[in-house]
């Protein structure tokens, strides 16, 4: 059934115009399941609603930033919304994009090829997502040249000429824009070739604004005292600026928020005079360099008594 709405009820987000239609779902296709409760930013969800329309430059798109920030999760609940499936692999420098296509395998004791994730969208029409693609060796990603080009791609096993759907799109996500890391936060980081990188739209990602991340805690974690969000947030803005910066490697993501305000809740519950620092202890703290706890320790006992 094909659900019909406006692009501000769909995102929450008032500033959008528009009516919106999802697209219809095919049978045994991988659909990710919508949050209710994730917070869209005005900005990032105009670009990606252009992206899977099909009105940018190109049908790729890399989307880098800090770890956590939400750049895959984004990228999900944007698709779970449209009503689009969604395959996503993980890339190191051991990743062999070969696999993604497909290889193949025993049915019913015969040897048959097998879609890998990556035909399966070209074939379905769909988004793929490759994570931490700037961390893939540069001749691996030049194999995908191909692809994001929009041709045609042979599979040799099968003679098969696959002409990619009209709805897919490649999506890829990185700390870094390709150029490698300079702040030595993020171990496997590689620099990626510029003809590789060329075919891509670039978009950076940052951490929800505070306001905006205090809201999400308050509504994700039942009754959470606003006094115990608002510190939550500071406490992570601080962590994260460090970390920018270089002074800090512990991180705090919007992921590792949630969990705090989940954690602080039950500790509020329980009766626990310490409820935000027993559950940034349990989250964050367990296993961080002394000197960085001992830091994050004090702006947690700065922003709670704020």
């Amino acid at each position: 059934m094909t659900i019909a709405s406006t692009l501000a009820q769909v995102f929450n987000l008032p500033a959008l115009s528009g009516e919106f239609k999802a697209r219809p779902s095919k049978p045994g296709l991988p659909y990710p399941k919508v949050k209710e409760h994730f917070a869209f930013t005005e900005n990032t969800t105009k670009r990606l609603l252009r992206f899977f329309s099909g009105q940018s430059a190109h049908n790729n798109l890399l989307i880098f930033g800090p770890a956590g920030c939400g750049k895959t999760a984004t990228l999900e609940q944007v698709a779970a919304r449209l009503g689009w499936p969604v395959w996503a692999v993980s890339c190191s420098g051991r990743v062999r994009t070969a696999t993604w296509f497909g290889s193949m395998a025993l049915r019913d004791g015969a040897t048959v090829w097998q879609d890998g994730p990556l035909t399966l969208a070209l074939r379905n029409g769909g988004l793929f997502i490759a994570d931490e693609v700037t961390r893939l060796d540069p001749s691996e990603q030049m194999a995908l040249v191909r692809v994001l080009d929009g041709g045609s791609i042979v599979i040799p096993e099968t003679g098969e000429t696959l002409t990619p759907h009209k709805l897919f799109r490649f999506a890829a996500t990185g700390n870094s824009a390709g150029h490698g890391d300079a702040t030595g936060n993020y171990a496997g980081e590689r620099t990626s070739s510029v003809a590789f990188l060329d075919r891509f739209l670039k978009m950076e990602a940052g951490f929800l604004p505070e306001a905006q991340e205090t809201s999400l805690l308050m509504a994700a974690v039942r009754d959470l005292p606003e006094q115990i969000a608002r510190a939550i947030v500071r406490v992570a803005a601080n962590i994260r600026s460090a970390g920018a910066s270089g002074a800090m490697r512990t991180g705090m993501s919007t992921r590792a928020t949630l969990a705090i305000a989940y954690e602080a809740m039950a500790y509020h519950k329980a009766g626990s005079s310490s409820a935000l620092l027993d559950a940034v202890t349990d989250v964050t703290l367990a296993g961080a360099p002394e000197e960085e706890a001992g830091a994050i320790r004090d702006l947690v006992t700065k922003f709670i008594s704020e």
